[in-house]
């Protein structure tokens, strides 16, 4: 199964927003693919959603597609241009895999080191604001701020319809009309 932690997602929106472009808001969703749901998902504000998905597996496409797109922003570091964060993969003891938005710190080689935005709910040993090292193919989203909007986020598009209603309608309002800016295409 997929998760998706939506309220945190929503506080990102909004923190995105009052930082303003430069901001240090912090990307907290995470999602976690695992065979059972967890005991109190239900209590954890949660969306299940199948990792083969047909959305999920597309949005994760188009990010990696896209990918040379945030990295050059990210290196040129464009005025107007903040926020920048990665969704990556981590395998859970159990076998699982836990999305977790962390900001880049560097990049070489197709080596990242990065520093998580959210607190993982099944990782041990790491939280929020920890450093580790990655390596590049396992980025599943990436995310950036521009006037105001959210671009990026394909995996969060793709499950917006599993949030509820009020939750959606916030986020559809922080997010870009389309996942790339003008100046990407």
């Amino acid at each position: 199964m997929f998760w998706l932690q939506i309220r945190p997602l929503l506080a990102l929106a909004m923190v995105s927003l009052l930082a303003g472009p430069a901001g240090c808001a912090r990307p907290e969703a995470a999602a976690v693919q695992k065979e059972e749901p967890a005991a109190n998902a239900a209590n954890d504000g949660l969306l299940l959603s199948d990792p083969d998905d047909a959305k999920i597996v597309a949005a994760k496409a188009e990010a990696i597609r896209t990918l040379p797109i945030f990295w050059a922003k990210w290196s040129a570091q464009p005025p107007g241009y903040g926020d920048f964060a990665l969704k990556v993969a981590f395998k859970v003891k159990d076998g699982g895999i836990e999305h977790i938005w962390a900001r880049p710190v560097s990049r070489q080689a197709g080596e990242l080191v990065v520093r998580l935005a959210n607190d993982p709910a099944y990782l041990s040993g790491l939280k929020l604001g920890s450093v580790v090292k990655v390596v590049e193919s396992d980025v599943s989203d990436w995310a950036y701020a521009r006037d105001g909007k959210l671009y990026g986020h394909f995996t969060t598009r793709a499950l917006l319809g599993a949030a509820d209603p009020a939750e959606r309608a916030e986020l559809e309002r922080v997010l870009a009309p389309t996942p790339l800016d003008s100046s990407d295409r």
